[in-house]
């Protein structure tokens, strides 16, 4: 019975080992976010829009 078990927990990837590598793609992924969000341009915050002042007037 222990065998099964531990058969079936490798194959649903529930090991400790499985679990740990899942924690460690998981922080990566958040990691990765984390850079690229602070890494973008801060957004235009001073009020005035620039669509309307593109001067297409006719």
């Amino acid at each position: 019975m222990a065998a099964f078990e531990l058969a079936s927990q490798k194959f649903y990837k529930k090991t400790i080992p499985d679990r740990i590598q899942r924690f460690h793609d998981g922080m990566q992924m958040a990691s990765a976010l984390f850079y690229m969000m602070n890494t973008q341009p801060a957004p235009n915050t001073s009020g005035s829009d620039t669509s309307e002042t593109t001067g297409n007037s006719q």
